[in-house]
């Protein structure tokens, strides 16, 4: 209503106040009007990492995250390489969380989905540094740890 003046008087700072408010209990539609407040800056300063995350978040909280919940129900209930198979799937689309969960799991050992360890080793390192050019922190972690450790079998140079 702010935003756009329908029904009162046009307020980007309220506006602003209202979709924080909102964003902070999980409303997409929030972290949609504050994403384009920030790219177009509106009632901000224009900031495009901002906006990108903002926008990230909404294009994360699609119906893929079935698909994510799936996998993690099936990791829990011991189906380790069916739960692989659906996160490869999610993390080949870009999905960061399922990038991650991939590398943790061949860096585990808890699957002879890929029998080689070189080649689960080497799989498992792709997705860290996928899920860590996302800016995902424990990937970040992560990598660190091989690179200073070489457990990657030599895959770092």
């Amino acid at each position: 209503m702010h935003l756009s003046g329908v029904g009162v008087k046009k307020d980007y700072g309220i506006a602003l106040k209202h979709f924080n408010v909102a964003s902070k209990s999980g409303h997409v539609l929030a972290f949609y009007n504050l994403g384009m407040m920030h790219a177009m800056g509106i009632g901000v300063m224009r900031n495009c990492q901002t906006s990108a995350e903002l926008l990230k978040n909404v294009a994360e909280r699609g119906s893929w995250g079935n698909e994510l919940m799936d996998a993690h129900a099936l990791y829990h209930k011991g189906y380790v390489d069916s739960a692989l198979i659906k996160y490869l799937i999610l993390a080949e689309q870009g999905y960061e969380v399922a990038q991650a969960n991939v590398a943790f799991i061949l860096d585990k050992d808890d699957t002879d989905f890929i029998r080689s360890l070189k080649s689960r080793y080497k799989r498992a390192f792709v997705n860290w540094k996928r899920a860590a050019a996302q800016g995902f922190g424990g990937a970040r972690l992560k990598l660190g740890d091989i690179i200073t450790t070489d457990k990657a079998l030599n895959l770092t140079q």
